[in-house]
């Protein structure tokens, strides 16, 4: 099931926000990003900056990732799909 240019968007949004304070590659609209970019190979996000996505996805949703989840979540695509996979709503709170 391919994601939906909301759910991309939303997605986008978290990530960006995480990384808002450091220097990435990443413009402020994202638009160099794609949903199947590899967060660490391709666009070389650091490990404590994973851990701020991952716990914004948390309190977005208000779910819980666990470390054996992490390493899947690979780009926004697989986030998606996770998020699918524990019957989230992807809407904006």
């Amino acid at each position: 099931m391919a994601e939906t240019d909301n759910e991309s968007r939303l997605v986008r949004e978290i990530l960006l926000g995480a990384l808002e304070n450091e220097n990435y590659n990443i413009s402020p609209s994202g638009k160099e990003l794609r949903n199947d970019s590899h967060f660490t190979e391709e666009i070389g996000i650091h490990s404590l900056d994973l851990l701020e996505f991952f716990l914004r996805i948390e309190d977005q949703f208000e779910i819980q990732i666990h470390d054996d989840d992490c390493g899947s979540l690979t780009s926004v695509c697989a986030v998606i799909q996770f998020l699918k996979r524990k019957q989230v709503a992807l809407e904006p709170q």
